[in-house]
């Protein structure tokens, strides 16, 4: 018997696979720069400190923080007023700035007042306010001698604004709450006269 030899195998062959072709991945962006290179916070909670590094910046100062709210979206028509506040000869800075973020039917901002001396500017009061701050009067409202600072805090839901009337008067350490409770009215318009008798100075 003849012997055969070993049967040939059909080796199979592979199929090439396509070879995936990377897509480009475009970079996050990036906060816009401002004209003085610092870059807008990514939160309105973060711009108290922010606000304060630029003031005590000597490059920047106040004409600085002009152009840096400006830049971010922030500023808000007079919102920096430089007056002597609370009667002790020096004045004062107050800031006024909004949130870029919101929308225009629901504003929000607030209010920071800083005191100037040898270690440069320092926070004396902010307002942590709920909405659109709007400043009423700056002055010696009651008559006590000292300065006072009154405005309005507007929040606004669905359907109805809501103004809070705010007073803050300077007792010689701080601005202490000038009203015994909030003064909360829907589309309120306000005004300051002295129209009673009883107490001194001015009524809302």
């Amino acid at each position: 018997l003849g012997v055969s030899g070993p049967e040939e195998t059909s080796v199979p062959t592979e199929t090439p696979t396509e070879t995936a072709t990377a897509t480009e991945v475009a970079p996050p962006t990036a906060t816009p720069e401002t004209a003085i290179g610092i870059n807008c916070p990514n939160s309105f909670a973060n711009y108290p400190a922010q606000i304060n590094s630029i003031l005590n910046t000597v490059d920047f100062g106040i004409e600085g923080l002009r152009s840096y709210l400006d830049d971010c979206g922030s500023a808000v028509e007079d919102g920096l007023i430089v007056q002597d506040l609370n009667g002790d000869g020096a004045d004062e800075l107050l800031v006024l700035y909004a949130d870029p973020n919101v929308p225009e039917a629901a504003p929000a901002g607030d209010m920071i007042v800083f005191a100037f001396g040898d270690t440069g500017f320092t926070e004396s009061f902010r307002a942590r306010a709920g909405g659109r701050v709007a400043i009423l009067e700056l002055a010696d409202v009651n008559l006590d001698g000292r300065g006072d600072i009154v405005w309005s805090d507007t929040t606004c839901g669905a359907n109805t604004c809501f103004d809070t009337i705010q007073v803050r008067s300077w007792d010689g350490a701080k601005w202490a709450n000038w009203t015994v409770q909030p003064i909360t009215m829907a589309y309120a318009e306000t005004t300051l006269d002295d129209v009673s008798e009883v107490g001194q100075g001015a009524e809302i």
